[in-house]
């Protein structure tokens, strides 16, 4: 489809210049604007905030609560890539302030860049994909887990031009990060790639092999730009921007078949008049679940235009443009913001203050500096009020009271320890003060000392229905934060003693959470009817202990908690067959095969009566779990109590620590061996086991949800158990 519209005439651009002038003012005096009636403070827009001096443009992306901007500095001959985080406060004052480090450096050596960067929010993660000095493709990665930058090179065989700007884009429907680039071999060809991610949004396998889409048709600019939008359970699209030879954006929408193999659905060409300088390109904006928004420089370098793509109609509105001010030859980029502002008929956020989230369109653009491009400044101004989520509705689930949830983490698995009883009974004289019985038992040395401890975050709710890519972008900007970290910690003294059910027990956490569902508005204040839910948790939790029996369907025992946990059944009358059930040789279950959270092994011999006593003394806090993400799933029949629209899941970030100064006991106590048949003695060797996500003590249903339970247990080697004979 060609369209020709253009900016050729300078009548045009001076009503346009008045048009968006007027309209600035007015949203500037946001009292008398009619679109934000009803608003408290709504966003000022065409506010301007500097950054500093470099070579190139910024790029921007919302995640953490905060807009992420990354540029090269003005150094040509280094090139590193520094970033700047900007928000804007519930009274709408802006900031902008410096990153962690001065710049990314995968922890050891900066990175360096002379293209535009391309930051984009995948789960939990921020990602920036960046045109290495080397002519390859790389990527860094904000690991949430430990604040730390993480960068690993591509392909050795994706090669672009030092200064291009490849698009990067995150594939909701696909669960994968889609690449688009210009070879460096003048062809002019665009090719592509992909790489699955997981749930937490980490790469997983590799890089697919590239795959050429478009030939010979991107030679007016080295610039790509990408936007992928989801619109319904199983149909979503990437828009992929680049300027054909006539300096004319092309927009290409892609599809992949069921086997991940592109194809291009149909292209538009938009006459853009834009600038003649052939560094200059289009960047694609992503305004929410209704509209992106095109745009470029005008020839003139003081206006960037503009062009809004209704998603929903896949139609392309008429052209306008936005005074910049003085610009350069930059390309202008932009990113949606959600900006908070205190709106009195909102429900209370996590904080207790009351919030709406302001849909905010910012651009970055260049701004002369003396006419040396390399001295140039780059600026990031609001343009557009897309539109707000408003909090319309507050649920309350206090899980820390009942029987069992299954919105309670895992924390930790303590399993039944060993015993034989030798004919006697249990409750007999020898056992019945608790003190000589067989038993593992928590102690600390210090009163009210914290067995474990951590801190418990909210997160976003992710709906399995129609799935709003506005709606992911706050969930995933929120996520990113997790706000409000809650500190729990438990101190009461455990054990467990033998019994004819050999039963351990669980640690989990439960907290009260409380679900908040938001509704989206136009700058107007029209309600939508479109919905995102946002869970948090308000209150310091519990930590709560349910013994459970045997493992899933053995001898028709049931777990007296609701899940079943993989651990095998020690139930048995007969001394010797229980003592076999704690020989792992040659099972999945061995315990040896996992890593310990302590380097502390304990191997002892049980004999002639004589108690053996393995333990452990932690010396100081050791951390268990550190963020940790853990999903949760809402079923049928819980949707209502949470309130929530559908079926889906939200996710917590946890960290546990075992404290300091406690003491872990096994004292393995049993009457001595008095007839032909009875137990003489048995070797134990006690586990004190590191979390592990795949392990076979994750109760059933919590496996692959991201629990990270430590795990204390035992084994028998059958060789070393004596019979009287």
């Amino acid at each position: 489809m060609m369209k020709t519209r253009s900016f050729a005439t300078s009548l045009l651009l001076v009503a346009t210049f008045f048009a968006v002038v007027f309209l600035n003012n007015c949203s500037d005096s946001s009292d008398s604007d009619d679109r934000f009636a009803g608003l408290e403070n709504p966003p000022l827009l065409g506010s301007t905030v500097s950054g500093p001096h470099t070579h190139n443009n910024a790029t921007g992306v919302y995640w953490n609560k905060k807009l992420w901007l990354f540029y090269s500095t003005e150094d040509s001959s280094s090139n590193e890539v520094h970033y700047k985080t900007f928000e804007v406060n519930a009274s709408g004052e802006s900031s902008m302030k410096d990153g962690a480090t001065s710049y990314l450096n995968n922890n050891t050596e900066p990175i360096y860049s002379k293209a535009l960067t391309n930051p984009i929010v995948v789960k939990n993660i921020l990602y920036l994909f960046y045109t290495g000095t080397n002519n390859k493709l790389y990527y860094t990665y904000l690991n949430p887990t430990d604040s730390k930058w993480k960068n690993s090179k591509i392909s050795d065989s994706f090669l672009v031009d030092t200064s291009t700007r490849y698009a990067a884009v995150y594939n909701t429907l696909r669960n994968w990060i889609e690449i688009y680039w210009i070879p460096n071999d003048k062809s002019n060809d665009i090719y592509c790639s992909r790489h699955s991610i997981d749930k937490n949004g980490y790469m997983t396998g590799s890089w697919q092999s590239s795959t050429k889409i478009l030939t010979g048709s991107a030679s007016g600019s080295p610039h790509l730009s990408a936007v992928f939008s989801q619109t319904g359970d199983t149909t979503g699209l990437t828009y992929l921007a680049w300027v054909n030879v006539s300096r004319n954006a092309s927009i290409s929408q892609i599809q992949y078949n069921s086997s991940g193999v592109p194809s291009i659905l149909k292209t538009d060409t938009i006459t853009t008049s834009l600038s003649s300088d052939s560094k200059d390109g289009v960047s694609l904006v992503d305004l929410g679940e209704d509209q992106m928004v095109m745009i470029w420089n005008t020839p003139s370098h003081r206006y960037i235009g503009r062009e809004n793509f209704n998603k929903k109609q896949g139609t392309w509105s008429s052209a306008s443009s936005i005074d910049a001010g003085s610009t350069n030859d930059w390309m202008p980029t932009g990113a949606l913001y959600y900006q908070p502002a205190a709106d009195s008929s909102a429900y209370p956020d996590y904080k207790n203050n009351k919030y709406r989230y302001d849909a905010v369109f910012y651009y970055m653009r260049g701004e002369w500096d003396n006419n040396l491009d390399a001295r140039s400044t780059w600026k990031i101004s609001s343009a557009d009020h897309v539109g707000y989520w408003k909090p319309v509705s507050a649920t309350t689930m206090d899980t820390r009271n009942m029987l069992y949830s299954p919105f309670w983490p895992v924390l930790g698995v303590v399993d039944a320890p060993p015993y034989v009883m030798n004919g006697a009974d249990l409750g007999a004289d020898w056992c019945i003060s608790g003190s000589d019985c067989t038993k593992t038992e928590f102690e600390v040395a210090v009163t009210n000392q914290d067995v474990v401890s951590g801190e418990v975050k909210g997160g976003p709710y992710m709906e399995t229905g129609s799935h709003s890519p506005i709606s992911f972008e706050l969930s995933a900007g929120l996520s990113g934060a997790y706000e409000n970290g809650i500190s729990y910690s438990y101190t009461q003294t455990d054990e467990i003693e033998e019994t004819v059910e050999s039963k351990g027990f669980i640690y989990y956490l439960a907290p009260k959470y409380i679900t908040y569902q938001l509704e989206w508005y136009s700058p107007s204040g029209t309600a939508s009817g479109n919905y995102t839910y946002y869970v948090a948790i308000p209150e310091k939790p519990s930590v709560l202990k349910r013994f459970f029996t045997v493992a899933e369907g053995a001898d028709g025992y049931e777990n007296t908690t609701q899940p079943f946990i993989g651990i095998p059944d020690h139930y048995s009358t007969n001394d010797y067959n229980r003592l076999l059930t704690y020989d792992y040789t040659g099972t999945s279950t061995d315990p040896s095969k996992y890593t310990g959270l302590f380097d502390q092994t304990q191997i002892l011999t049980w004999g002639g009566g004589s108690p053996a006593t393995p333990s452990w003394q932690v010396s100081s806090d050791t951390s268990v779990s550190k963020g940790a993400y853990v999903e949760l799933k809402v079923g049928a029949e819980f949707k209502k109590v949470l309130g929530v629209g559908v079926e889906g899941s939200f996710e917590i970030q946890t960290t546990s620590s075992v404290k300091k100064d406690v003491t872990v006991t096994m004292r393995f106590t049993n009457p001595e061996a008095k007839v032909a048949g009875d137990v003489t003695q048995f070797d134990i060797i006690a586990y004190w086991l590191k979390p592990d996500a795949n392990a076979y003590w994750i109760p059933t249903d919590r496996k692959g949800l991201g629990d990270t339970p430590f795990f204390i247990t035992y084994s028998v080697n059958k060789n070393t158990i004596g019979i009287k004979k």
